[in-house]
């Protein structure tokens, strides 16, 4: 009768530890899911940026005073020298998004 106990305890308590490790591997794939969309995500978003980077894009990153060189020309080509540089490129990048 005892035996027949202790095999049951042991049955139910190996079933309780793989219902645990079920739920928690559940888990954790749920978790690694998420993360992977997020990576995924981010990826999508560094690379548009990466393509979208007004008017320089990631090969022609440069030293900050060629940088101004190169607006005040592009400003030059356009005739329109802007007041605030930041409101400027927020409109360039503006107008690059709606073309995407």
């Amino acid at each position: 009768m005892y035996s027949f106990l202790l095999c049951f305890l042991i049955v139910s308590l190996l079933l309780n530890v793989s219902y645990a490790t079920k739920n928690s591997n559940q888990e954790l794939i749920k978790r690694l899911e998420e993360q992977l969309k997020q990576s995924q995500q981010m990826e999508i978003n560094r690379q548009f940026n990466l393509q979208n980077v007004w008017p320089f894009n990631q090969t022609n990153i440069q030293h900050p005073k060629i940088m101004q060189q190169q607006l005040q020309t592009y400003s030059n080509q356009e005739h329109k020298h802007p007041k605030n540089l930041n409101e400027h490129i927020n409109k360039m990048n503006f107008e690059k998004i709606k073309e995407f």
